[in-house]
């Protein structure tokens, strides 16, 4: 069906069968041939008799007819192509809509998303920047790391829940519209411990080497793209805990499939334990926009 459907010249094809045998049929029927009456009963005036004046000519009229009905069906099921018009409307509904949720901020058990004032967090790269902080789903709690760590035992499995659900409300989505984003983390800490040269062992009892986006040094709220790499010793101080704890998350996200950057971390001034984290920032480029959509940039 698909296959007519989609191809003219079988439908001409069949229509063109189906005429023939309606218009042989029909003189077959028509016709009063006298060399047939003065033939007397013979084989073959009966095979004629069969042909002319029996079923044999009411059979093919009856098929032509019932190709004709069949080939009518078959493009009355038929479901024209969606018009390049209608498929990029949708397109520009789709997007137009979740950009709309995105910038006026989400708050579920979860995730808390905003969007960040920032035009260019990482240099070169205008458009809109969203946080997301993850929460435990099944208390609707942040989740932060502990006093001096860059690990939590029972973070993986909140971390997963969590995820699913930013997944399926922005990352999908954004994939559905055709969003070229990136994924960036961005670590931090608070300033208890800062005067202790050591807070603890890494759990590999190895260096960590891990890959940062540095923070520009005209400006310390813009990043630059020019990626660098970080080693941390053994024995970690708390100036390393930001990016140890974004190295976490970054590991997470990859165990979900998601690619991520992470953005130099800082400690904050701060005694407070949310500083104790490590958030994901959601980058959609200004330069992708969707034609006709009249949204600012």
């Amino acid at each position: 069906m698909e296959t007519i459907c989609k191809n003219s010249g079988l439908v001409y094809f069949w229509s063109i069968i189906g005429a023939v045998l309606i218009v042989v049929g029909m003189l077959m029927l028509l016709t009063n041939s006298t060399a047939r009456e003065k033939a007397g009963s013979t084989i073959s005036v009966r095979i004629s008799s069969f042909l002319y004046d029996g079923p044999g000519g009411l059979l093919l009229v009856l098929t032509g007819v019932g190709l004709w009905l069949g080939i009518f069906m078959v493009l009355r099921s038929c479901t024209p192509p969606p018009s390049p018009i209608a498929n990029q409307l949708v397109t520009q509904s789709v997007f137009v809509q979740l950009q709309q949720r995105l910038d006026e901020g989400t708050r579920t058990n979860s995730y808390v998303e905003r969007r960040l004032p920032h035009r260019e967090l990482v240099q070169n790269d205008s458009g809109r920047y969203y946080l997301i902080d993850l929460r435990d789903p099944m208390t609707g709690d942040s989740i932060f790391f502990d006093l001096g760590k860059y690990r939590k035992d029972v973070f993986s499995a909140s971390f997963t829940r969590a995820w699913a659900r930013v997944d399926e409300d922005i990352i999908k989505p954004m994939r559905r519209a055709g969003v070229r984003y990136q994924v960036f983390v961005v670590g931090s800490a608070d300033t208890i411990g800062s005067q202790a040269s050591r807070l603890g062992n890494l759990m590999d009892s190895a260096p960590k080497h891990v890959t940062v986006f540095p923070r520009s040094p005209e400006n310390p709220e813009v990043f630059v793209s020019d990626p660098r790499e970080l080693v941390i010793p053994v024995e970690y101080n708390n100036s390393h805990l930001p990016n140890l704890r974004a190295s976490f998350i970054q590991d997470r996200l990859r165990d979900a499939g998601v690619s991520s950057t992470i953005l130099d971390g800082s400690v904050h001034e701060s005694y407070q334990g949310e500083d104790r984290n490590a958030v994901i920032v959601v980058y959609w480029p200004v330069n992708h926009s969707t034609p006709g959509t009249g949204l600012p940039n």
